[in-house]
Formats: structure tokens, sequence, C-alpha cells
């Protein structure tokens, strides 16, 4: 396993998740890590757009405390189809989960 981390160039991890006022949720994030030719394809190719958004940050620490009024991304589940995929990513069978 520790091979397969050193040779690749893309690294996951899954961390604790949080809310918008920062405290721990029981579920997990994944975070991925890149290196190698896909940070450099990444940096070079991927990247549509820069945007400097501390403007709209700002107006939204205004309503810490009031999530109805707090603009966040909508979050859907990636279904992971394949099992030995799901395995290697150590995702549960429960929709939402990880291990």
């Amino acid at each position: 396993m520790e091979k397969d981390v050193n040779c690749s160039s893309v690294r996951l991890q899954w961390d604790p998740d949080h809310n918008p006022s920062g405290a721990k949720l029981e579920r997990r994030a994944i975070q991925l890590g890149l290196r190698g030719e896909f940070l450099e394809r990444y940096s070079r190719e991927w990247i549509v757009s820069v945007e400097d958004i501390s403007e709209f940050v700002r107006q939204q620490k205004q309503n810490k405390g009031n999530w109805e009024e707090l603009m966040v991304p909508r979050e859907s589940v990636y279904p992971v189809t394949d099992v030995e995929v799901a395995k290697r990513l150590q995702l549960s069978t429960e929709i939402g989960n990880a291990l």
C-alpha cells in the first residue's frame, strides 16, 4: 500500500467534514492531493478560471449563525458503482458513508 502511495500522482485522504460554523460532522470528506503530471496538467490545462471571491466571503460571514441565509454549494452523492473502485476508495456500501 505504501508503495502505491509513493508512486501515485493522486493521493486520497478521508478527513472529518465540518459544518459552516466549523464544528466537526460525523461524516467524512474526501480530500485529493495531486503531484507530478496530474498537478502540472491541473494547473496548466484543467483550471478554467480563477475568481477573487473575498467580498462574497465577507458578505456571507455576516450570516454566521443564520444558515438559512448562507449561500453554500449544493452537494450530491457521487455514485461509485464499480465494486473494486469502491473498495480501493474505502467506501462503505451505504450511501454517503466512508469506512
